[in-house]
């Protein structure tokens, strides 16, 4: 559910880019502005579903698969980004396009001018003009994040030791605990089919931390981490917005490690026997407590945006961009972030081929070919949200903000 996350990161956006596509190319159709792309989004599509066949997405495929699917995937998201551009109405400075199934209002920068704007439902907006929007207090320190709604303490190695949510008086994290730990576990399978189910037993090194910087991007205030462990580095940067209850972590990472897995983890302060999964069409709900051999063989489940903890009247959500590995009992939330095992794809497309330069949420791993000895690199997205929730009944609704994007397109 983790390795080869090239291939996942790529098999998330091209999903959600070919639903964009086809919205945006819906509407144009039927105002009469031009045809609907029926067979190039029919062979995307195909091409694009051939790449989910087992064990290509799932990660345990031979390296020539992955060099072939990466570059196809390169190309076919360049295709459809320039379809979905093509097809989006321009009729101002600025059109503002939700294409999500409800109202939005988001912070965007336009020509450098953070602004509030709302959109509603499937729907656009024309701005002839950025102008600048007056931006409520946030405090972006070393040790603190804090908007209208949040506060977030880190300890002097990172950690996030508060996480406080101001409007309903609660912390977050379960009492004595750290959030965002990253660990660095032993992962001694020595193959991408398997995970040890005694992993957890043993205690995981974790990154260190060299130095911290705090500013404003836009709108938002931002604490920049810099870690190293063994022979890597990790940069993260923690953003928060005014007016947002969503936490945002974006890594990078230049990895040299082999037999290793790093994770993530917030134990949050939510009482609930049971964990909801986001699933291909809808969610499915698995126990958080370990009481028999189903519950312990459930050590590590596959969601797919987020899962999330909630009690009656509230909840905590656990969001990514491209990572399906999860592990969820007792209150805690747990990402699998990369793992970098050497069998059976032994060697991965060098960095310089894979991405675009305009997308700018990454993380690059690099490690050593186990047979050579020659140093191979490999580039993965890597993007994950804490988010507060009221209920759990609004769970799609409120998770799908951040699971959708808004898109600016300057004419």
């Amino acid at each position: 559910m983790t390795t080869q996350a090239r291939n996942k990161w790529f098999n998330r956006k091209l999903e959600n880019a070919l639903r964009e596509l086809e919205l945006v190319a819906s509407r144009r159709w039927f105002h009469g502005e031009g045809d609907y792309p029926a067979a190039r989004l029919d062979a995307i599509w195909r091409e694009m579903l051939l790449y989910q066949f087992h064990d290509i997405l799932p990660g345990s495929s031979i390296t020539r698969v992955y060099d072939e699917s990466v570059d196809r995937y390169q190309t076919l998201l360049a295709e459809v980004e320039q379809l979905i551009r093509a097809n989006l109405t321009q009729r101002g400075a600025f059109v503002i396009h939700n294409l999500s199934g409800f109202d939005r209002e988001e912070w965007l920068m336009l020509a450098d001018t953070p602004m509030r704007v709302a959109v509603p439902a499937f729907g656009y907006r024309v701005i002839d003009e950025a102008v600048a929007a007056v931006l409520p207090d946030i405090i972006a320190q070393p040790q603190r994040l804090e908007n209208d709604l949040l506060r977030v303490d880190f300890n002097t190695q990172g950690h996030i030791v508060a996480l406080v949510d101001k409007q309903a008086g609660r912390s977050l994290l379960q009492p004595d605990t750290v959030g965002n730990r990253l660990a660095v576990y032993d992962d001694i399978c020595g193959n991408c089919w398997d995970i040890d189910i005694t992993y957890r037993q043993r205690e995981p090194d974790c990154f260190a931390l060299v130095d911290t910087t705090a500013y404003q991007e836009g709108a938002a205030a931002v604490v920049e981490q810099h870690y190293r462990y063994g022979h890597s580095t990790l940069t993260q940067k923690i953003s928060l917005l005014p007016g947002s209850k969503r936490l945002t972590f974006e890594t990078r990472v230049d990895w040299h490690e082999s037999d290793k897995m790093l994770r993530t983890a917030f134990a949050v302060n939510v009482l609930s026997e049971r964990v909801s999964c986001d699933i291909q069409f809808g969610k499915i709900q698995r126990s958080a407590r370990v009481n028999n051999v189903y519950d312990a063989a459930q050590f590590e489940i596959c969601a797919h945006k987020w899962i999330d903890y909630s009690q009656p009247d509230y909840g905590v959500a656990l969001l990514n961009d491209s990572k399906y590995g999860h592990y969820a009992k007792d209150g805690v939330l747990d990402l699998n972030l990369l793992r970098s095992q050497r069998y059976p794809g032994r060697t991965l497309t060098p960095a310089s081929t894979v991405f675009p330069t305009r997308c700018s949420r990454t993380a690059v791993m690099k490690w050593w070919d186990w047979l050579t000895g020659k140093r191979i690199c490999s580039t993965i997205r890597c993007e994950y949200a804490l988010a507060r929730r009221g209920s759990q009944r609004r769970a799609a609704r409120r998770l799908s903000p951040v699971t959708r994007r808004i898109s600016a397109w300057r004419r």
